[in-house]
């Protein structure tokens, strides 16, 4: 399992936009990192991890595992700081890779 916070291409993206804009654009602020085009069901990033991580087993508990319906605007980022990821989802999946080969998570919901 991964130990401890990771950045992946995407939040040192974000971070990079950050620095690089007036403190007055982002003094107080908080941004939703990411796309509206990227949003994802818990069941949806499951199968991305499942596709990356060849020896990896996704197992979904609960009969409602990953049915979590609600999507994340990143309107915000964007229209304020031009933000555009240049990563997706599955980039930043092959970029933190976990090293067991089994990971378990209890539902969310």
């Amino acid at each position: 399992m991964c130990s401890g916070p990771q950045l992946t291409g995407l939040t040192i993206e974000a971070i990079l936009e950050c620095l690089d804009s007036p403190i007055e654009s982002i003094r107080g602020e908080v941004f939703n990192v990411g796309s509206d085009d990227q949003n994802c069901q818990i069941v949806q990033i499951g199968e991305l991890v499942r596709e990356v991580v060849s020896d990896l087993e996704v197992v979904c508990e609960g009969h409602d595992s990953g049915l979590a319906n609600y999507k994340v605007s990143c309107a915000k980022i964007r229209r304020q700081l031009k933000f555009v990821p240049h990563h997706t989802v599955k980039d930043g999946i092959g970029e933190i890779k976990p090293s067991s080969s089994v990971a378990r998570y209890p539902t969310i919901l």
